[in-house]
């Protein structure tokens, strides 16, 4: 990056016939953009102790695989990350018996929100975990390949934007029903739509 920096300064500066102190900040600035240089550090998401990310850190409501209603999923891993809280769980890959997990978050007002499921992404991970977004009567259904890494942070899978009724009627789903590879679970996000 500094070298980068420096060669486009010294390129201005003899365009400029000009000392290279004297190249204005702004005309470097704009070529280095043009140009995909990164001029400013964004800070990964704050991190739990070890590798996880704090869930309090996060927007919205996130509700952590701890808090999970589980049936099955026994396995808890921090091999893979990023992840949210203290690792992540999986279903061992395990052909035998259903094991699903149901996230239901304390919404604080009705409204629209965008769900997100948090996944670590790996080649050994299952191509189609079903997900159902319960909504009162409503049943929204959506399938995960989780061996593709997240749009969202390397970390957030976008399920969509859906009316949200209350918290205590909204539950997320999440079963190895059908899945062959890993099944893992190990948030859902809940961000209000303006």
């Amino acid at each position: 990056i500094l070298g980068h920096s420096a060669a486009v300064a010294a390129s201005i500066s003899i365009d400029l016939d000009a000392p290279v102190q004297d190249v204005p900040y702004e005309q470097l600035r704009a070529k280095l953009l043009e140009q995909k240089q990164v001029l400013e550090y964004q800070a990964p998401p704050a991190r739990s102790g070890g590798r996880g990310i704090d869930a309090d850190s996060l927007p919205g409501v996130v509700v952590d695989d701890s808090e999970a209603e589980l049936t099955g999923f026994g396995v808890t891993s921090t091999s893979t990350f990023p992840y949210v809280g203290a690792g992540y769980r999986h279903d061992g890959d395990s052909p035998e018996g259903l094991q699903g997990a149901r996230f239901i978050p304390d919404l604080p007002e009705v409204g629209v929100y965008e769900i997100r499921v948090a996944y670590p992404a790996h080649e050994n991970r299952a191509k189609k975990v079903e997900v159902k977004v319960r909504t009162g009567r409503e049943v929204e259904r959506f399938t995960i390949d989780q061996t593709k890494r997240p749009e969202i942070d390397g970390l957030w899978h976008r399920l969509g934007r859906l009316h949200l009724a209350d918290g205590k009627n909204t539950i997320v789903e999440i079963t190895n029903e059908g899945a062959e590879g890993y099944v893992v679970i190990d948030a859902v996000q809940f961000l209000p739509v303006e």
